[in-house]
């Protein structure tokens, strides 16, 4: 990309103007996909029914396809829970996923 950036675009509140300005620069795109840093409950913790897990990633993140699943660990003892997207919230680089069943 060329940017040019002329004489007077901005001015302060005294009326001046600033100098002309121009660069160029490479856009690059991101092709590191994000790692998970941290989450709650921690492996092997232990939480209460009904309670949000927390995946803390290294960068920003949006959703993508797919769904959140939760696995009873023995399946004698909880069901198969699906987590739908009404029950998961991204804010940044945090992901909560919040099933009511």
């Amino acid at each position: 990309y060329y940017v040019d950036f002329p004489s007077g675009m901005v001015r302060d509140v005294n009326g001046n103007g600033n100098d002309a300005l121009t660069w160029d620069f490479a856009a690059v795109r991101d092709a590191t996909p994000p790692t998970i840093l941290g989450r709650l409950p921690s492996p092997g913790g232990f939480t209460r029914p009904q309670l949000a897990c927390i995946l803390t990633l290294s960068e920003p993140v949006q959703a993508g396809p797919g769904e959140f699943v939760f696995f009873p660990l023995s399946p004698a003892t909880a069901s198969l829970v699906k987590v739908p997207a009404s029950e998961v919230e991204i804010r940044g680089s945090e992901v909560t996923v919040a099933p009511r069943a």
